[in-house]
């Protein structure tokens, strides 16, 4: 029994050295990355870090965070940030951020307002850290810009999974509910085509594989970022009052970004839709009579439109008709 309480000690005593140790390296890790970018440049105050949570988790906070990009075009201000990860999985990390933060960019600054925000991120042990698994999730949240807009939703979770067996390849959810439109986007769309202002749901579910994984070396000084080679959208979802919008298709994108491939979207109330894309300047207005026309005869007089938009040469079309340049992605 003596031998066992010994035992049972030591183990105690090694562990507690464990934690402290790993408490300190946490602390440590902060101060060397507010130190590499301080180097870079950056403008970072906080007043204080500190680690508590023995024995079982290593949970930090941050207070009275100032962060300020060179050149001063991006800046973020925080009460506090919180990150939690459990002592014998120090890879895979909570973070809690406060119900008020505030962000600049350029002349413009964000006021966000939010409940329960928080993002979990888990990467690989090895020394690339690639990421395995991060999730963005809060309920009720509403940003307000000085510029004279509003958006909000009542709830939103973003995901992005690495994919098992594939290399460089990312499974990519996202799913918003009840996303408030800008005033100013109403006013050009809402009442015209009596579509509501906030759109009821929108989904996206796609595969995206890069050029190089998303990995610690991505931060690193003048890398640069991963660029998508193909994306299989699985699915697209959007519920805007009476329209409906639903998507799949695949796209290869080239070496300048151009897209290549075919997504079919499927459209219920398109006739409310056209009027509302030609005043964002999704669909030019000299064109918009033509796309009415042939949208009338595609859809046979149903209610519900199936469009085929082809990505080719740099162009996009439904058939022989043209939409325009096609977005790049980079």
């Amino acid at each position: 029994m003596r031998n066992l309480t010994i035992f049972v000690l030591v183990l105690a005593a090694l562990y507690s050295g464990y934690w402290f140790v790993g408490s300190r390296a946490v602390e440590n890790g902060a101060q060397a990355a507010i130190t590499d970018l301080q180097n870079q440049g950056w403008i970072v105050e906080i007043e204080d870090v500190s680690t508590r949570g023995f024995p079982s988790r290593f949970d930090t906070t941050a207070t009275d965070i100032l962060l300020a990009s060179p050149g001063d075009g991006f800046s973020y201000r925080a009460p506090f940030l919180q990150a939690f990860a459990l002592s014998y999985a120090p890879n895979n990390v909570i973070a809690a951020f406060p119900n008020e933060q505030k962000v600049r960019l350029g002349l413009q600054t964000i006021d966000i307002a939010s409940e329960g925000l928080r993002t979990s991120a888990k990467v690989e042990a090895s020394t690339s850290a690639e990421l395995e698994d991060l999730t963005i999730e809060s309920g009720p949240i509403q940003l307000s810009s000085d510029f004279g807009w509003d958006t909000g939703a009542s709830k939103l979770i973003s995901a992005v999974r690495q994919t098992s067996g594939m290399e460089n390849t990312y499974d990519v959810y996202f799913d918003v509910d009840e996303l408030q439109l800008p005033e100013a986007i109403n006013q050009m769309v809402g009442s015209e085509a009596g579509l509501p202002t906030s759109f009821g749901t929108i989904e996206l579910d796609l595969r995206a594989q890069l050029d190089k994984p998303l990995d610690r070396f991505v931060a690193e000084q003048n890398a640069e970022p991963p660029r998508p080679e193909t994306i299989e959208l699985r699915r697209l979802t959007a519920n805007w009052g009476d329209a409906t919008i639903e998507g799949r298709g695949d796209l290869e994108i080239g070496a300048d970004g151009t897209p290549e491939g075919r997504i079919t979207v499927n459209v219920r109330s398109w006739d409310k839709l056209i009027g509302a894309l030609v005043s964002l300047g999704l669909i030019q207005e000299g064109i918009a009579p033509t796309v009415q026309n042939v949208a009338d005869t595609m859809a046979q007089g149903g209610d519900t439109l199936t469009v085929p938009i082809s990505f080719q040469n740099g162009f996009m079309s439904v058939g022989p008709l043209p939409l325009g340049p096609a977005p790049k992605f980079f």
